[in-house]
């Protein structure tokens, strides 16, 4: 048990006096993974959001995570035996020597506005301060949390906490009816079918090139995160368009297809993701060569449109060539910080 101003947080469901009918508790594994993505469902349509995880793909994410347990770090809210509301925590060191503290919430549509909103975000930042007191550091600190340009009621919230405005990401979506140039690699580059013994190659090539992107975690055990990486519920390496330079990786993307999400929003979509070049090939036209080999794949497979998540103010300028190629905005994320003080 874990008592946080009053209110108490239990394996178990107490009421809280305050917010009747209401009773939090810390997740108790893999089994609370659909209830997450119950509140995920539930706030969909009203949040206007662009994907909905399933639950495996959420484990997946969770996964990734250096600092995370479920059991420790997710609270979640009933209304009943309903799910309402979940909360979730952890810390990493990011490459530019500051220690983020990240929490995201949600709660579903019929209870905001009713204070529990405030109550996890409280506990998020005390659980936060308890671990790290626990991990001490030289490290600028700040609290973090990704939230979308729809969650109204939630940006209110994290601003009059003294939360601000730190950078943008985005979904971006590009028709499949418009003309798709064609594809030419640079000289000295070879387009080469997937191959198992190539999986590691492009794996670590990725890391490598994400390195000096925004929010880039290095991974605390790199084979545990390789295996993950594996798992992806909808990896499928026919898609993959991989650019080699001699035995090097040159550049990559990984396209993939949702079904089941393609099902629930009644569209065609696949995704061009995990877009990198290596450092000596970048600005050379990598990147665009294998973004509409992808086009042109994911087009033969029967889709009807690409779409990719992007840093808008990616250093390496992936935002302006993501436009240039026909992809537009379709979701607008804001990252919100607070200095850890």
């Amino acid at each position: 048990m874990l008592a946080i101003d009053g209110y108490r947080i239990h394996t178990e469901l107490p009421a809280l006096p305050t917010l009747p009918g209401l009773t939090i508790r810390l997740a108790r594994g893999k089994e609370d993974l659909f209830n997450i993505w119950q509140v995920l469902s539930d706030s969909n349509t009203v949040d206007k959001a662009q994907m909905l995880p399933t639950a495996e793909e959420l484990e997946h994410l969770y996964n990734w995570f250096v600092n995370f347990d479920l059991k420790r770090d997710m609270v979640l809210a009933f209304d009943g035996d309903r799910p309402v509301a979940y909360c979730g925590m952890t810390w990493a060191d990011e490459p530019n020597d500051e220690r983020i503290y990240h929490w995201w919430l949600l709660v579903a549509p019929d209870w905001r506005g009713r204070r529990i909103e405030s109550i996890l975000l409280d506990y998020a930042e005390k659980h936060l301060r308890a671990l790290a007191a626990r991990n001490k550091t030289g490290h600028e600190q700040y609290f973090q949390s990704w939230i979308l340009d729809t969650e109204t009621d939630k940006k209110a919230l994290v601003e009059s906490r003294g939360y601000q405005p730190f950078t943008y990401g985005a979904i971006m979506v590009r028709p499949l009816s418009e003309p798709i140039p064609e594809a030419v690699l640079p000289e000295g580059l070879e387009l080469r079918p997937v191959e198992e013994s190539h999986l590691r190659p492009i794996f670590d090539a990725d890391q490598e090139a994400f390195r000096d992107h925004f929010g880039f975690i290095e991974a605390d055990d790199l084979d545990k995160a390789f295996q993950n990486y594996l798992d992806f519920p909808h990896m499928d390496a026919s898609l993959w368009k991989i650019a080699w330079d001699g035995d090097r990786v040159a550049g990559q993307v990984k396209p993939y297809i949702n079904v089941e999400e393609n099902e629930r929003y009644n569209r065609k979509r696949g995704y061009t993701e995990e877009i990198s070049t290596h450092k000596s090939w970048r600005k050379k036209g990598v990147a665009t060569a294998l973004i509409n080999l992808s086009l042109q794949e994911l087009k033969e497979r029967g889709m009807e449109e690409a779409a990719l998540g992007v840093h808008t103010e990616n250093r390496n300028g992936a935002y302006g060539l993501y436009e240039k190629l026909g992809y537009r905005i379709v979701e607008m994320q804001i990252v919100y910080r607070r200095p850890f003080c």
